[in-house]
């Protein structure tokens, strides 16, 4: 598994889209996102883990109030949308950077409206949960496509994600999966975990298996219960804890 920096460069066997980008136009990176740390959550930590490491380019985070009101049918939330694209405008001018959004609704909709009326260019992150989110309602659906398709590039934290992209009609050559890494200087096989494994009665000779993440029917917990029990044939000592609420 790569490290967070490795993230940056090593997303498929393509040049990395970050990478390019930050070339390309001079390195000014606005990052759009309501989740961003101190804000808990997985992709707050996805986020700074990668924007935080782009050491050669000229990174701004812009945090705007989360909202409910993703589409433009709403007038307070076309009004919404419409401020924030102002705000990029003003923030980063055409060609002196892009823009990067944390998702395609809200985040993305700012940044397609403030393209449209000649501000920057940007890419779109899709995580899987808010595209299934997006699908519950046809002015979502549209607008999500429209976000993607103006975009210049879409990065998929997976292969499911990527497969769920091209469902909705974005073309794969649009399509770069970034993987989520892991913070190798804070796990890594030095750190000292005796204290976990007497928690879980587990002895040094045990292989400890941990996931972290929401008890929802998509993260497929069941999916890796089934794997560990098939896996006891051939390792009995293997040991399977799951953090999450």
């Amino acid at each position: 598994m790569p490290t967070t920096a490795e993230a940056i460069s090593i997303v498929d066997d393509r040049p990395s889209p970050l990478a390019r980008v930050v070339r390309k136009r001079g390195g000014r990176v606005v990052l759009l996102t309501e989740l961003y740390p101190p804000a808990v959550g997985g992709s707050a930590v996805l986020f700074h883990g990668i924007y935080s490491r782009l050491h050669d380019a000229d990174v701004t985070i812009v945090t705007p109030p989360a909202t409910s009101r993703w589409g433009v049918i709403d007038p307070r939330g076309l009004a919404g949308h419409l401020r924030l694209a102002a705000q990029l405008r003003r923030q980063l001018p055409r060609r002196q950077g892009f823009v990067h959004c944390a998702r395609a609704l809200p985040e993305g909709v700012a940044a397609m409206m403030a393209q449209s009326l000649g501000g920057p260019g940007y890419v779109c992150w899709a995580h899987g949960e808010d595209l299934a989110s997006a699908l519950t309602s046809r002015e979502l659906t549209w607008l999500t496509k429209m976000v993607y398709r103006r975009s210049t590039a879409a990065l998929a934290n997976s292969r499911n994600t990527a497969g769920m992209l091209t469902a909705l009609g974005v073309p794969e050559t649009k399509i770069h999966i970034v993987h989520p890494a892991v913070d190798a200087d804070r796990f890594h096989p030095r750190v000292d975990g005796s204290a976990v494994r007497r928690r879980y009665a587990a002895d040094a000779s045990d292989v400890l298996l941990l996931s972290v993440g929401r008890l929802q029917r998509r993260k497929g917990h069941d999916v890796a219960i089934q794997a560990v029990a098939a896996l006891r044939s051939r390792c009995p000592n293997v040991r399977y804890v799951i953090a999450g609420d």
